[in-house]
């Protein structure tokens, strides 16, 4: 081999080990990047359990040690107080975190042995009166301690046929249970604007009037659409402190069985809080037990699921002094 010959072969050789050491480093220089952006993620997934675990215990904190009103707690010193809502509205949390609070007593109690307001819901959506019936006395079929159908009911044997698991014939511990019920789980997907977020597992049969979202405080009423909505910018203003406020704003006197109505919450919650940058949920059921010694609350339930609605902006930040680091 000449001098010219092994000059090129060094030339190429050079070359050759130049590019096999650009491709090493644009590999390696990649992986970095992956795994740099998957440390971002990770980092970023941990800071959102953080926040969203420091937001519920700072909401259920804040609802243990201040005082409860007709629609919400003060958080502070009398009427200067900062106020979170009982209706669902949302707030600010940590970070990226929103919270939203709901009275249960807010909420269409699906345990009630004679559900009006959750007949009152379904006339909103579901036309067929023969349909209305089947949906509501399958479910207290399921709920009562019996086992015996009602006419037009679903016990066990129906269940069987159905190749479904045979009602509790207890209280439904909490809304998703719902789609357990025979009709319910196929009447839900075909009714997509009827929002589960209206329902709770209470058994009481009265509605706060106070703490109702308003999306269903315009369907649970046996009022025209225009009454109701004169009620609701009432409440807006100032809240209602028996039937009699309310029968004042009306331009009728509407027949508003006070059995089914209160004015003041229960004593138990829903939480959800959600993170802007995950795509699901956690809710929470919170039954507050302030006279007992071990603790002052109990969870009765707590699910984590897909978000389903559309996340609003929150309505604004609520006490900075307890949600920022």
């Amino acid at each position: 081999m000449n001098v010219r010959e092994q000059q090129g072969f060094v030339l190429v050789s050079s070359v050759f080990l130049t590019l096999i050491m650009l491709l090493f480093a644009g590999f390696f220089s990649y992986f970095a990047d992956i795994k740099y952006q998957r440390a971002i993620k990770s980092k970023q997934r941990a800071m959102d359990s953080l926040d969203l675990f420091a937001t519920e215990q700072t909401v259920l904190y804040a609802f243990a040690t201040n005082p409860v009103r007709r629609n919400g707690i003060v958080l502070g010193d009398g009427d200067s107080g900062e106020f979170i809502r009982l209706d669902g509205t949302p707030y600010q949390g940590f970070g990226s975190v929103v919270f939203q609070v709901n009275d249960y007593a807010g909420l269409v109690g699906l345990n009630s042995s004679n559900n009006y307001h959750l007949e009152r819901l379904l006339t909103k959506f579901e036309s067929s009166a023969i349909r209305r019936d089947g949906l509501l006395y399958a479910l207290y079929d399921y709920t009562d301690a019996d086992d015996e159908p009602m006419i037009g009911g679903k016990e066990a044997p129906a269940y069987r046929v159905a190749k479904l698991p045979p009602p509790s014939n207890s209280y439904l511990r909490s809304p998703v249970e719902l789609e357990a019920v025979i009709g319910w789980e196929a009447w839900l997907k075909e009714n997509s604007e009827f929002d589960r977020d209206w329902l709770s597992s209470n058994w009481r049969s009265r509605i706060n009037l106070n703490t109702v979202p308003e999306e269903l405080f315009l369907k649970v009423l046996d009022l025209p659409d225009r009454e109701s909505e004169r009620l609701l910018n009432r409440r807006r203003a100032k809240v209602f402190g028996n039937m009699e406020d309310v029968q004042q704003v009306l331009n009728f006197a509407a027949e508003l069985n006070e059995d089914y109505f209160t004015f003041l919450p229960a004593n138990e919650i829903r939480i959800r809080i959600y993170s802007k940058n995950r795509q699901r949920v956690n809710t929470s059921a919170i039954r507050f037990t302030p006279f007992r010694l071990s603790s002052a609350w109990e969870v009765n339930y707590r699910y984590q699921s897909e978000i389903d609605f559309e996340p609003g902006k929150p309505a604004r930040v609520v006490a900075q002094n307890l949600f920022s680091r």
